[in-house]
């Protein structure tokens, strides 16, 4: 057995009647726990599912020059271990036919020749899969005005909420507390809200601070709360902790990022959502939003 290094080797050939050959002059190396030792698992630079969540899809780094593939651990659909090799020259990848409930594992393979006859390798790195999550077709939702809903008011109407624009919105009349209905156009479990304040009063006046997220499959026309059901019970968080309506850069920026309201798993398949308010950060009787997005998990 030859230690970890380079060797360089005079070789002779011999016939039956042990007549030798002229000097053949040859090199090698040879590697072995020192070489592997330094090898790192290629950098998994962000991975998630496909957008109709079908597929994982995986963002590789640039591999490393001895690299010849990363492996990728899996149970599949049918709860069999499987391996798949993504080749290094390919910085994405994709993976449909694993079972999503379960992790994955990957490491990454190494020739340091590519006359070697050893292939080394890293430890397993261990994958989380994600949740899927995707984000409802706003082009889809539309208002849903009941008899009991607050209307629009101040020339900010409602499909402003989803229109992409984050700087105009929708405004309400004064009362409070008050609630409005829109319709999403289709009908799912709602995992996720993501809303953003009116960008000019950020933590004052209009923006909602206490709230009731409501979905239904059927609202009854008369407007009472008898097909509803709570999704979520809200309240809009300011990292600062400052009393009131001051805020300072951190905050502002924070609202301006949009603010997540996770939602309970499990909940019933929903269409229609209504929005209760009962409180604005200033206290004011009317209210304002200037942007809105509705998540699943369904896929």
């Amino acid at each position: 057995k030859l230690r970890e290094g380079a060797y360089n080797f005079v070789i002779y050939t011999y016939d039956n009647k042990n007549h030798s050959s002229v000097l053949l002059n040859a090199s090698g190396t040879v590697y072995g726990q020192s070489y592997a030792s330094s090898l790192i698992n290629r950098r998994l630079k962000e991975f998630g599912y496909s957008a109709d969540g079908s597929k994982l899809n995986f963002s590789w780094a640039t591999s490393n020059l001895d690299e010849v593939g990363v492996e990728l651990l899996y149970r599949h659909r049918d709860g069999s271990m499987r391996t798949a090799v993504f080749p290094p020259d390919k910085i994405s990848s994709s993976l449909s036919d694993f079972d999503a409930n379960t992790n994955l594992k990957y490491r990454t393979l190494f020739k340091p020749d590519p006359n070697a006859v050893d292939t080394f390798f890293v430890d397993y790195a261990e994958l989380t899969v994600p949740a899927f999550e995707r984000e409802l077709d706003k082009s889809k939702f539309s208002l849903y005005m009941l008899p009991t809903d607050a209307t629009t008011a101040h020339g900010w109407v409602m499909p402003h909420m989803w229109d992409g624009n984050y700087d105009n919105g929708f405004a309400t009349i004064n009362q409070m507390p008050q609630w409005f209905t829109f319709d999403t156009g289709v009908s799912a479990s709602p995992s996720k809200f993501k809303i953003w304040q009116a960008s000019d009063r950020i933590y004052e006046k209009e923006n909602m601070r206490k709230f009731e997220i409501w979905g239904s499959g059927n609202p009854t026309s008369d407007g009472s709360w008898d097909s509803w059901t709570k999704l979520a019970d809200c309240e809009s968080f300011k990292p600062s902790g400052l009393p009131g309506t001051e805020s300072n850069a951190a905050d502002i920026a924070f609202a301006k990022a949009g603010e997540d309201f996770i939602l309970p798993p499990g909940l019933p398949k929903v269409r229609y959502i209504r929005i209760k308010v009962l409180e604005t950060w200033g206290k004011a009787v009317f209210v304002t939003i200037g942007e809105l997005n509705i998540y699943t998990n369904d896929k």
